[in-house]
């Protein structure tokens, strides 16, 4: 892992610790925030780890920098939930880079305590709610006019 890639490795968990200490002691969203240094991880050994593609690890190196770029979908300064998207694209690549490749690959680079198959399919069925609550929002308010003025 490159010096920079650990740095932000560390300095993410311990500010992640710090939190969950603090707020979410033992409620079911502690394990996803205790995830995100995890998948960062994982995503930065899967670009060591010569059973993958090229095309692969640019995937894995454009998840990378989506994790590291602060301004994002939902910025990172809403911490820790700012992190949420970076998950949801890392789970994205990983599911995308399981149906083709052996899961065995992710499985021995997996640094988390975490079943990492079973957070991959909880991040995106997570996704998926999100997805459909926006969609039946963005319905419901078709057809509504403004009001005149």
């Amino acid at each position: 892992m490159q010096r920079h890639h650990k740095h932000f490795y560390l300095l993410l968990r311990g500010r992640l610790h710090s939190w969950i200490t603090r707020c979410t002691r033992g409620s079911r969203l502690s394990d996803l925030v205790l995830a995100i240094p995890d998948l960062f991880y994982l995503m930065c050994r899967m670009l060591a780890d010569p059973r993958v593609s090229a095309a692969d690890k640019l995937r894995f190196a454009g998840g990378i920098s989506y994790f590291m770029w602060p301004a994002d979908l939902i910025p990172d300064v809403m911490f820790p939930f700012g992190f949420l998207d970076d998950m949801v694209i890392c789970a994205t690549i990983l599911d995308k880079f399981i149906s083709h490749a052996p899961k065995e690959v992710v499985l021995d680079n997996w640094p988390g305590s975490q079943d990492v198959l079973t957070l991959i399919r909880r991040l995106l069925g997570l996704a998926q709610v999100v997805s459909r609550i926006r969609q039946s929002g963005k319905r419901r308010g078709k057809g509504k006019t403004a009001p005149a003025n």
